[in-house]
């Protein structure tokens, strides 16, 4: 919503200088997808490539209202530049999880997933599984997900990519 109000100010400002129709405002409103974003990728699974503070945030933000009517499992990765462990205790503050499931990504900038585990549980989640080979992960993530529940993505673009990289090899249709 942010970016798509900045989006309309800006038009609005340079109205004289790039004229764009109203259709063509709407249309691209429309249209828009932010890939990687609260995006959902397969019934019941959403990716959010967040890994930074605000990013974390607004995902923290977004999920917490689902966590009232449906079970929430994690699979979460994140890369060493990024402060891993202030985005877990942001996530774990706000948010209830029936599993976690940790994994690694990111190749040189890996973070092994049994450090990240360590962070889930000294942050108040004492179950959080580890899965070195995300593809793995995705998998028993979505096994532990159910039916009935929703399954968050979240920590990095590249587990974004993994996650999509699964799915067309047909992991989870």
């Amino acid at each position: 919503v942010m970016n798509s109000s900045l989006a309309l100010k800006t038009i609005e400002v340079l109205k004289d200088v790039i004229p764009v129709s109203a259709d063509a405002v709407k249309k691209g409103l429309l249209e828009t997808r932010w890939q990687g974003r609260m995006e959902t990728v397969l019934p019941g699974v959403i990716v959010d490539g967040a890994h930074n503070e605000d990013g974390v945030a607004k995902f923290v933000e977004t999920a917490a209202h689902f966590q009232k009517e449906y079970p929430l499992t994690l699979l979460f990765s994140a890369v060493d530049d990024k402060d891993y462990t202030d985005m877990i205790r942001t996530i774990l503050d706000k948010i209830q999880f029936k599993h976690v499931v940790v994994t690694q990504v990111g190749g040189y900038r890996k973070v092994p997933a049994e450090h990240l585990a360590e962070i889930f549980r000294e942050n108040g989640c004492p179950s959080a599984e580890v899965c070195d080979d995300a593809e793995e992960a995705f998998k028993k993530a979505l096994a532990v997900k159910g039916e009935d529940g929703l399954l968050f993505c979240v920590g990095s673009l590249y587990l974004v990519g993994e996650i999509k990289t699964a799915i067309l090899k047909g992991i989870g249709k």
